[in-house]
C-alpha cells in the first residue's frame, strides 16, 4: 500500500480515504478476533472501527455485509461456526452496530436513494433535484477489472511492454538459477506436490482465508450489483476498502508458490512493474497548482478587482475554497457556476459582483460547464465569448495567463473597456 499510485494519489488528494481503508481493515481484523479469542474488548473494538468506517465512507455498509455473508458461509462449513454463543454475538454487535450507526444510515438513504424517488418529493424530505451519486453512472464487467488494475498500478497505461518484459525476465532468471542451486529434482517435487501443499494450507486456515475473500469480492461486487438494482453506486474510490484484502490474497498466493518461486523474487519483479508509474506520478502534475495561481494572482491583483472563481455544479465551491485557502490577497470576491451562464440569478450575481469595477481575474478550473444543456438553451458554452457579450459587450480579454505552470488552471483578465 505504500507503494501503490493509488493509495499515494487518494491519501493525499482525498485524505479520508487513507482513514476509511484503516478503518475497514481494523474493523475485519477485530471481526476475525471476535470469533477467534472472544474476548469483550475484542467486541468494543470491532464496533468502534466498523462504525467509524460507516461514518467515514457510506460504502462501509458493505464492510458489514461482507462478514455477514461470511458468517453464513462458515457456518456451513465448519461446526464450531454453528454454536448457540457464536450466533447470538454476532446477532448481539450487530444489532448495538445497527444503533450506532442509525444516524449514517439515515442520512445516506436519504440523500443518495430517496432523492431518486417519487416519494422524495412527497414527503418533502429532499429537495426535488439531482443530489447524492447522481452523476454515477452503471458500471460494467470492465469497471471491476479497472478498480482492480487501479489498486495495483493506478492506470492502464502506467503499464508498458518494456516494464512487464523486464519484469517477467527478471523473475524467470531468477527462478531458474534457485532451481538449479535447490536441485532440479527437488524443484519438479515442489510442483507436483503444489496442489496439495495448497489444499492442506486452505484447510488449516480456512476461516482467514474465507474472511479475506468475502472482504475483497463482497466489497467490489455487492456495490456493483446494487448498481443494477437500486442506483448507480460503484466507482474506483468507493471500492478502495477492497484492496488490502486484494493484496493479502496475492501476498497468500505468493506465499504458497514459494517453494517453486521465491516470494522476494515475486516481489521484486512486482515493484519493477510498479517503477514506471511511481516515477510518472512523482515526477509529473496530476493536481491542480492553486498555490502558484493563488500567489501570481495576490502579487499583481489591485485591491479594486474583482476576482470571479469559476465553478460548477460539479464541483461547488471547492474551486472557491482552494482559491481561497492558498490566497493572502482578499479582494472582492465572487463565484460564476460556468454550467448556468443562461441562469438570470447568476447573471445578477455576477453584475454585482463586477458593479464599481474597472478589471476582472476569471480563475479556475478550465471549462468544466454542462456544455450540451447550454447549447440546448442557445447559449454559447465558451467564456469568453460569454464575456465579449456581457453587460453590452464593455468588457474585452486583456490577458490570457493559461500557463503550464498552473496545470489545470486557466487564468483569465478582463477589462472594461
Amino acid at each position: 500500500m505504500t507503494l501503490t499510485e493509488f493509495h499515494i494519489y487518494y491519501a493525499q488528494t482525498y485524505r479520508y480515504y487513507a482513514v476509511y481503508v484503516l478503518m475497514v481493515l481494523l474493523s475485519f481484523y477485530f471481526f476475525y478476533a471476535l470469533f477467534k479469542r472472544r474476548r469483550r474488548s475484542d467486541a468494543v473494538l470491532y464496533l468502534l472501527f466498523t462504525a467509524l468506517a460507516v461514518y467515514t465512507h457510506a460504502h462501509g455498509v458493505f464492510a458489514i455485509a461482507s462478514q455477514g455473508l461470511c458468517f453464513l458461509v462458515m457456518m456451513v462449513l465448519r461446526p464450531d461456526w454453528r454454536t448457540r454463543r457464536a450466533f447470538f454475538t454476532l446477532v448481539g454487535v450487530q444489532l448495538v452496530l445497527l444503533i450506532l450507526i442509525a444516524p449514517a444510515l439515515w442520512q445516506y438513504f436519504l440523500r443518495d436513494f430517496l432523492a431518486t424517488q417519487p416519494i422524495a418529493s412527497v414527503v418533502g424530505a429532499v429537495p426535488d433535484s439531482e443530489v447524492g451519486m447522481s452523476w454515477l453512472q452503471v458500471p460494467s464487467i470492465g469497471s471491476i477489472a479497472r478498480a482492480l488494475v487501479r489498486f495495483l498500478f493506478f492506470e492502464w497505461y502506467y503499464l508498458n511492454a518494456f516494464t512487464i518484459l523486464t519484469a517477467v525476465l527478471f523473475v524467470f532468471a531468477a527462478t531458474a538459477l534457485y532451481a538449479a542451486r535447490s536441485g532440479a529434482s527437488n524443484w519438479r517435487e515442489a510442483i507436483r506436490e503444489l496442489p496439495s501443499d495448497i489444499a492442506a494450507r486452505v484447510r488449516s486456515h480456512l476461516a482467514e482465508h474465507m474472511l479475506t475473500f468475502f472482504w475483497c469480492v463482497g466489497m467490489i461486487m455487492l456495490p456493483w450489483v446494487l448498481s443494477f438494482l437500486v442506483m448507480p453506486m460503484f466507482f474506483d474510490r468507493y471500492v478502495l476498502g477492497a484492496a488490502p484484502a486484494l493484496y493479502l490474497l496475492l501476498a497468500v498466493a505468493a506465499v504458497g508458490i514459494r517453494r517453486i518461486i521465491p516470494t522476494k523474487l515475486i516481489a521484486t519483479g512486482f515493484v519493477i512493474l510498479l517503477l514506471p508509474g511511481l516515477y510518472a506520478f512523482y515526477a509529473y502534475p496530476d493536481n491542480e497548482n492553486w498555490r502558484s495561481l493563488a500567489s501570481y494572482v495576490s502579487e499583481h491583483a489591485g485591491l479594486d478587482d474583482a476576482i470571479v472563481i469559476l465553478t460548477s455544479d460539479v464541483h461547488l465551491r471547492q474551486t472557491y475554497e482552494a482559491f481561497q485557502w492558498y490566497s493572502p490577497h482578499e479582494p472582492a470576491v465572487c463565484e460564476l457556476y460556468e454550467d448556468k451562464l443562461d441562469d438570470p440569478e447568476t447573471l445578477a450575481g455576477l453584475s454585482a459582483c463586477l458593479e464599481g469595477r474597472e478589471r476582472a481575474w476569471l480563475v479556475g478550473l478550465r471549462w468544466m460547464g454542462d456544455i450540451e444543456r447550454l447549447a440546448a438553451a442557445g447559449r454559447s458554452p465558451d467564456l469568453h465569448e460569454f464575456f465579449a457579450r456581457f453587460q453590452g459587450s464593455q468588457w474585452r480579454l486583456e490577458a490570457d495567463a493559461d500557463r503550464p505552470s498552473f496545470y489545470l488552471l486557466g487564468m483569465y483578465i478582463y477589462e472594461k473597456e
